[in-house]
């Protein structure tokens, strides 16, 4: 069964059913940490729905880092330690893409990447509603000449790509998927032209709230 979402939002969930969860867990990367901004959507959306929050983002994060780590940055060293994630959450949002998109990541490994992350969640906390939430694109021309040298334009990607790929990865494994990319999002990325400013962070707790407090 599915439910409402926000006008003009492509998403696919799940009904859940009852009351907003519990206990929320968000992982993400600097976009759900908050970066840029005085609180992010995830502190809100606590606040919003009452209830106990384990961020477990991290600046740079991609699904493959969180799960294997980086050898270039940190020895290959997952950034997610499974025990973090609390046995008892209700429900767990995964908020990753944009460090894929950025880096040109194969759409395979993401994919992937996605699959076996879920697959930890739903290990920890079997009975937590998982549900994969496609953000805001960047403008790759304006992020490097805003921080030059950052990322590489070759090859061509799309932002979308990587929103179907969430979506795949999201029906595979039977687990929610939201995709905002189409809400204007990033109209409110403030001056290092990747993180948003308090007005963007409020945005998207209005946009993700509607997208699941009914769930």
């Amino acid at each position: 069964m599915y439910i409402a979402v926000p006008t003009g939002a492509s998403a696919l969930h799940l009904q859940f059913g009852g009351m907003p969860p519990k206990h929320l867990t968000v992982i993400g990367d600097s976009i759900s940490v908050g970066i840029g901004a005085s609180r992010s959507y995830a502190v809100q959306l606590a606040q919003a729905w009452s209830v106990g929050l384990a961020n477990l983002s991290r600046g740079g994060a991609s699904a493959w880092r969180m799960l294997d780590g980086d050898t270039a940055v940190d020895g290959g060293k997952p950034w997610l330690d499974p025990a973090a994630i609390p046995s008892a959450t209700s429900m767990v949002i995964i908020m990753l893409g944009t460090v894929e998109y950025l880096g040109a990541y194969p759409q395979t490994m993401y994919r992937s990447s996605l699959l076996r992350l879920v697959g930890v969640v739903r290990t920890r906390a079997p009975q937590a509603k998982v549900v994969l939430i496609h953000a805001y694109p960047l403008d790759l021309r304006k992020l490097n000449a805003c921080r030059p040298g950052l990322i590489s334009m070759d090859p061509p990607r799309t932002y979308a790509e990587y929103g179907s790929t969430m979506a795949a990865a999201a029906a595979s494994a039977k687990a929610s998927y939201v995709d905002l990319s189409a809400q204007g999002i990033e109209q409110h990325i403030g001056p290092d032209c990747a993180h948003l400013t308090d007005e963007g962070q409020a945005k998207l707790h209005v946009l993700v709230d509607s997208a699941l407090r009914d769930w």
